[in-house]
């Protein structure tokens, strides 16, 4: 099956790990960007952002695209503009919309109440999306995965919270050359995870939330040898000089030694 994902502003590795996810199962993904300008987190012109908005061009090249799938990840700063793009997309493309990311991780009933949202998926999605997606959207099937909420007979239904993936090595590498063939200019840094979750609960971050969403267990580590092959795989394939490392490399006292530069 064919998935586009529909992203503004930034780099996602949501997605990234989502599309790598896919086309390892023998799906197709591709990337539909928009630039936001102007109406972004760092500069915000009402004027110009509506001079140069994006939107219909994007869903013109979605409809070209013949999804049979389309995905949004979304924070909370871009709720508004994911929910106007996708009520621009149903009313030209007849195709199921499917949200995820925190904010409909938090409020899932909330972006379930929209007409033009037909699918959320709550917490981790590159499995609970993939068997959306082999599904072939079979309406009897959607009982049966994990962490989805859809709607029947105008009910809301959110199924049982999957539990987060335990070994992360099993995830294949983030799929860098979605964005990358759509934004050559992010290829100067490589941003890489070394886990996922935060031992920590600071009121203003995401992890507070979903620390208590998984009863404690939403902290989990790659092993050093995973995490240095992709590196090793970023340096090869992009010649990669500069690494960004998520706050979990950081976060514990403890760094492992094989991370450790040595003279």
């Amino acid at each position: 099956m064919k998935i586009a994902f529909v992203y503004c502003e930034m780099e996602s590795l949501g997605i990234q790990y989502l599309s790598s996810i896919l086309r390892n199962n023998g799906h197709s993904t591709k990337l539909f960007f928009d630039p936001h300008l102007f109406n972004d987190t760092v500069a915000e012109n009402l004027y110009l952002s509506r001079v140069f908005d994006y939107s219909e061009i994007l869903v013109e090249e979605i409809r070209e695209y013949k999804p049979d799938l389309i995905g949004f990840s979304v924070l909370s700063t871009y709720y508004e503009w994911a929910k106007k793009l996708s009520r621009k997309i149903k009313e030209k493309i007849d195709v199921p919309i499917v949200f995820g990311g925190i904010h409909p991780t938090s409020l899932p009933g909330d972006v379930m109440k929209n007409e033009f949202i037909d699918f959320v998926i709550v917490g981790e999605g590159e499995y609970p999306l993939l068997e959306l997606v082999n599904s072939e959207f079979r309406e009897n099937l959607y009982s049966s995965i994990k962490s989805l909420c859809y709607k029947k007979n105008g009910e809301i239904i959110c199924n049982e919270i999957r539990e987060p993936i335990q070994d992360l090595d099993q995830v294949p590498f983030p799929d860098k050359d979605l964005f990358y063939d759509r934004l050559p200019h992010i290829k100067e840094s490589y941003t890489i995870l070394s886990g996922r979750g935060c031992p920590h609960s600071c009121a203003y971050c995401c992890n507070n939330f979903l620390n208590k969403f998984y009863n404690g267990k939403y902290l989990r580590r790659r092993s050093v040898g995973n995490t240095i092959a992709e590196l090793k795989l970023a340096v090869s394939k992009y010649n990669m000089k500069n690494i960004f490392f998520d706050e979990i490399l950081v976060a514990t006292m403890e760094m492992p030694e094989e991370f450790k530069v040595k003279k």
